[in-house]
């Protein structure tokens, strides 16, 4: 049986303990011993390990590839933009 509860929060959410504490209650409400919570890499480091700690998460990592075909002119690309930007400088 599986099965999949969701929790939403907002991109960039800083997460409060009252944010673990519906988590964990949402967790704890789930039958069965074989449950975990996944997040995204990125929520995951806003977690403070010492409030998280007894919740059984996991992530999935972010990875980031370029299909490029030609890296150099991706590269000159970058470059040229950052030059002509002033708030760059």
């Amino acid at each position: 049986f599986n099965k999949v509860e969701k929790l939403i929060f907002a991109d960039h959410h800083q997460f409060s303990s009252s944010d673990l504490k519906a988590i964990a209650e949402k967790f704890n409400n789930i039958a069965g011993e074989k449950k975990i919570i996944v997040t995204t890499e990125k929520d995951f480091m806003r977690l403070e390990p010492d409030q998280s700690a007894h919740l059984k998460l996991y992530y999935l990592p972010i990875e980031v590839d370029f299909n490029l075909t030609d890296k150099i002119s991706f590269n000159q690309f970058i470059f040229d933009h950052v030059r002509k930007d002033k708030a760059n400088r």
